[in-house]
């Protein structure tokens, strides 16, 4: 499922159904790609056995999703082979536990698991206070693991082999072969730093928001491999939308509007794939009825702008990173019109090789 269910809040439940009824014994893959609303695979607590014979399951895009599955859902996964998830900037866990004497679990069949750019994932396995928990969860079929872009991921002990199997990490052959049998795309991976050496934690980095995030609707784009385009609207006073268009493994991607459309309009087309931006800076003014006063785009190879106000008096900012280049933007946007469209920005870093 991609994008056709976008307002989807969960994508499994009940609806008056007896438990039984809803064991999906048939099922063997489940992939969702850019469910942006998606808080939960499944609504409620789950059955017993339910997708006990799942073989693969993959999560793309999915940025409001906290966690994948509950502890209950997990001991019931004893086909599983693969569980892919990517650009999900939301998860925090995979595993969730709701109970406080923690059981452990277990997932015999699993062999491949890939967790890409997914920048609050803290642990695998969390209890119901959020705390990941150690030697938990056990893989005794584990043969590939592939962890790029998770930086606030320090601990990997939680997989307990027991078996001695040696484990396969960051083989970007064997995981390409997976992402075209999965998306029915060509795999073009970028470099990719070695298994959780001190660079994998330090390629990414996210700026704060600037400008005023305490109301309004906050929105954080996930991170992708670099931007290809930007769309602006604008008057004199103010920012009032922000659209991006971003690469994804080859492949445009474009995020939602954030703010309100109206004003004047600019597109800034980027030189993709040899230009990147490297910077953004420019005005907010604080208060109740605050927001992004105009905005500054610098790139390895032009400075595009300000668009929006040149004279309102108000505070600047900068957002920067030597040696990286913006793949993702996040920020609040206002919920009517009378509070100002984009209301606060910042950005996710990427360091980038191709910085002079």
């Amino acid at each position: 499922m991609e994008d056709a269910g976008v307002l989807l809040e969960y994508v499994f439940g009940y609806e008056g159904l007896e438990p039984e009824q809803m064991v999906l014994t048939k099922l063997r893959e489940i992939t969702l790609c850019y469910l942006v609303n998606l808080i939960s695979i499944w609504n409620g607590p789950a059955p017993y056995q339910v997708f006990r014979n799942l073989k693969s399951l993959a999560l793309r895009g999915c940025h409001k999703l906290k966690s994948v599955f509950p502890s209950s859902v997990a001991e019931c996964l004893g086909q599983l082979e693969l569980l892919w998830v990517e650009e999900c900037s939301g998860l925090e866990t995979v595993i969730e536990s709701w109970e406080t004497d923690i059981n452990e679990v277990v997932i015999p069949q699993l062999k491949d698991i890939y967790l890409s750019s997914l920048l609050q994932l803290t642990g695998i396995y969390s209890d119901i206070r959020g705390i990941p928990i150690i030697h938990k969860v056990f893989c005794p079929s584990l043969e590939h693991l592939y962890v790029y872009g998770c930086p606030k991921l320090s601990n990997l002990a939680v997989f307990d082999l027991r078996r001695g199997n040696q484990v396969q990490a960051n083989d970007d052959r064997h995981f390409a072969i997976i992402f075209e049998r999965l998306f029915h795309r060509q795999f073009n991976p970028e470099k990719i730093p070695q298994f959780f050496s001190k660079k994998s934690s330090d390629d990414f980095f996210s700026s704060r928001a600037y400008g005023s995030d305490k109301e309004g609707v906050k929105f954080d784009d996930g991170i992708y491999s670099t931007v290809r385009q930007l769309v602006l609207h604008y008057n004199n006073r103010w920012v009032n939308c922000i659209q991006i268009e971003y690469d994804r493994n080859g492949f445009p991607h474009r995020s939602d509007k954030h703010g309100h459309p109206n004003g004047e309009k600019t597109t800034v087309m980027l030189d993709y794939p040899d230009e990147f931006i490297t910077s953004v800076c420019g005005t907010y003014a604080a208060g109740p009825r605050s927001g992004i006063g105009s905005l500054t785009f610098q790139s390895n190879k032009n400075t595009y702008g300000p668009f929006g106000s040149k004279i309102l008096k108000s505070r600047t900012f900068s957002i920067e990173k030597q040696g990286s280049k913006i793949v993702g933007f996040h920020g609040t946007v206002g919920t009517y019109s009378s509070v100002f469209g984009l209301r606060a920005i910042g950005a996710h870093f990427k360091a980038c090789s191709e910085w002079p």
